[in-house]
């Protein structure tokens, strides 16, 4: 009985999944750029108290630090996130968001802070 086309598509696909991460795995260990130290987390909560109301949230790093990442959490489905980045000067996370129902919300934002 012949193999189904499909067995044979997954199997190229994760042979050539895992010749990748192997590639990729043997680049990241050449690279030479130093652990982040001394990350922090920080974060920031704003509420939109009417219906399809805003929020704005920014988690703001300290003194000496930057942002090397971040993201937001929303407290109900509805609400659409129009910001997810970091703030202009790079020292913290900023999120924006709209209501698109009739309960308010609140919107956290999350940034990671790493020394300068």
């Amino acid at each position: 009985m012949p193999v189904p086309r499909t067995i044979h598509r997954t199997a190229i696909t994760v042979a050539t999944a895992l010749a990748g991460g192997v590639l990729t795995a043997g680049t990241a260990a050449a690279d030479s750029s130093p652990p982040l130290s001394n990350p922090l987390n920080r974060s920031a909560t704003a509420t939109a108290d009417s219906s399809g109301g805003a929020a704005h949230a920014v988690a703001q790093c300290p003194s000496g630090y930057q942002v090397s990442s971040g993201g937001y959490a929303v407290s109900s489905y509805g609400p659409t996130v129009y910001t997810n980045r970091p703030t202009d000067d790079g020292t913290g996370w900023e999120v924006y968001a709209s209501g698109n129902t009739a309960k308010p919300f609140q919107l956290k934002a999350y940034a990671r802070c790493t020394l300068v």
